[in-house]
């Protein structure tokens, strides 16, 4: 399991040839026993922010320990490390560090589709 605290939580999708698309990733603040869902969005390969029906989840957390061996290994060689840097991140900094989408990603994402207009921009107080 996760120990409580602040985690960077990161992914990146891969096509069939096995190559892998840069990383994203989001900021949670893990608290005791707690168990975090989202579901991946195969048509915009990343993890959906959306809300999952409660039945799912409630599922999915009684089926925690079937889903064990299948989760990834936790880093704990690193976890003092990152203890040390994030006791100094309360949780309105992190508020204010992530952008607005909540998603950070290793590498800028580009559209073709035109400006969007000053009207619809949201703007983020500092």
């Amino acid at each position: 399991m996760i120990p409580p605290g602040l985690h960077f939580i990161y992914y990146s999708g891969t096509n069939r040839h096995g190559d892998a698309a840069p990383r994203a990733g989001f900021m949670h603040v893990f608290k005791r026993s707690e168990i975090l869902v989202r579901k991946w969005d195969s048509e915009k390969e990343e993890i959906s922010d959306k809300e999952l029906p409660e039945e799912m989840v409630a599922q999915i957390q009684s089926d925690i320990r079937n889903l064990d061996p299948s989760l990834g290994v936790y880093p704990y060689d690193v976890y003092d490390r990152w203890l040390k840097l994030t006791n100094h991140i309360s949780q309105e900094l992190m508020a204010r560090l992530v952008p607005l989408s909540g998603q950070i990603r290793s590498a800028l994402e580009y559209t073709a589709s035109p400006s969007t207009p000053a009207s619809e921009r949201k703007r983020r107080s500092r």
